[in-house]
């Protein structure tokens, strides 16, 4: 994936030299907030820097650098374990529903999703903690299941 970076300069050199650059372009001085006493400066034509550590980047006509770097995306990331209680689960057909109090909702809950030392508390017992992910349609649904 790429992403896009717009940004000023990189460092305080290149950022003088875009200055510099627009002093020269438009034919200005720089403004001072002193009296009027103070130095006039010397400027030498600027040099264009572009930064060598980017992959790809590009000057713009208004001294602005795109800059494109690859960035990675994080796919699996862990949820933290949320508790709740079993309120219904078929065992012909393998699944049932969570309750939490965090969640209004009723939550999914496959039997391939339930962790295999625990699936024998299942009829003693309703308490389980479990992460919240969603499915392709956006619904709720528990994974890694314990129920204790």
């Amino acid at each position: 994936m790429m992403k896009t970076i717009l940004t000023t300069s990189n460092s305080l050199h290149d950022y003088l030299n875009k200055w510099n650059n627009y002093i020269h372009i438009n034919n200005t001085v720089p403004w001072c907030d002193d009296d009027e006493e103070s130095p006039k400066l010397e400027m030498s034509k600027p040099v264009n820097c572009v930064p060598t550590q980017t992959r790809t980047s590009k000057i713009l006509k208004s001294g602005f650098t795109i800059i494109q770097k690859k960035v990675k995306v994080r796919k699996n990331t862990k949820t933290p374990k949320i508790t709740g209680k079993i309120t219904k689960f078929i065992f012909s057909k393998g699944y049932g529903f969570i309750k939490s109090n965090k969640y209004n909702v009723p939550i999914f809950l496959h039997q391939s999703d339930i962790t295999p030392n625990s699936v024998e508390n299942l009829p003693k017992s309703t308490n389980a903690y479990f992460e919240l992910q969603k499915d392709k349609n956006g619904r709720l649904v528990a994974k890694n299941c314990k129920i204790y």
